[in-house]
């Protein structure tokens, strides 16, 4: 992959441009994305943005460093 740095900027608009935290929505069309990459790089990330209901914490980050680290 030539640009992880844009794909992780476009990660970042896409779940924190909202003004607050993420909607389900913007976790389902992440992890779509994710699904295309795997496809269409061959590579495997093994991981899926996650949230917690309860807390609202989420693994935004360790998602970021698995594509990072491709």
């Amino acid at each position: 992959m030539k640009n992880k740095k844009g794909l992780i900027d476009m990660f970042n608009t896409l779940f924190w441009s909202w003004g607050s935290d993420p909607q389900n929505e913007v976790y389902w069309a992440g992890n779509e994305l994710l699904e295309w990459i795997e496809s269409e790089f061959g590579k495997k990330l093994n991981i899926r943005f996650e949230e917690n209901c309860d807390t609202g914490e989420n693994n935004f980050e360790e998602v970021m460093k698995a594509i990072d680290d491709l």
